[in-house]
C-alpha cells in the first residue's frame, strides 16, 4: 500500500483532476461549476432581496407604536415588559398588538415577529422615556 503512496501523492500536487483521474471519477469543467453556483446564489439572493422588500412594504402598514411594539416583542419582552419601558398600559400594549395582527393579516405574535425580522428587524425607536 504504501508503494503506491509517492504515485498518489504526485496526482494530489497535480490538482483535483489528476487525483479523480485515480478513481475513475469524471472530469468536469470547474468553469461550469463556479458559473453555475454564482447564479443559483444570485437568484436565491434576488429573491431573498423582493422578500425582503414585500415583507417591509407590508410592516410600514404600522403606526409608529405598533412597530415599537413589534420590535420589543421581537427582542423577547412580554406585553408587561412592553408596557414598563413604554410607560403605557399592559392593556395599550395588548391593544395595539391585536391592532398590529389584523393590519397584517397574522393570527398571532409569531406571525408578527416573523414579518419583522423579515423585513430586516427596521430600526425603531424603543428608547425608554425620562422620568
Amino acid at each position: 500500500m504504501l508503494r503506491f503512496l509517492p504515485h498518489r501523492v504526485h496526482y494530489i500536487v497535480s490538482g483535483p483532476a489528476k487525483f479523480l483521474q485515480l478513481f475513475d471519477v469524471p472530469t468536469v469543467n470547474t468553469g461550469d461549476l463556479v458559473t453555475n453556483a454564482i447564479s443559483s446564489d444570485h437568484t436565491e439572493y434576488l429573491a431573498w432581496c423582493e422578500r425582503r422588500r414585500v415583507a417591509r412594504s407590508i410592516f410600514e402598514r404600522l403606526s409608529p407604536r405598533e412597530q415599537e411594539i413589534a420590535a420589543l416583542a421581537a427582542e423577547g419582552l412580554s406585553s408587561r415588559e412592553c408596557a414598563d419601558r413604554l410607560r403605557i398600559s399592559m392593556k395599550t400594549v395588548e391593544k395595539h398588538r391585536l391592532s398590529a395582527y389584523r393590519r397584517l393579516d397574522v393570527p398571532g405574535l409569531a406571525g408578527l415577529i416573523r414579518i419583522y425580522l423579515e423585513a430586516g428587524s427596521p430600526s425603531v425607536s424603543t428608547e425608554e422615556l425620562p422620568a
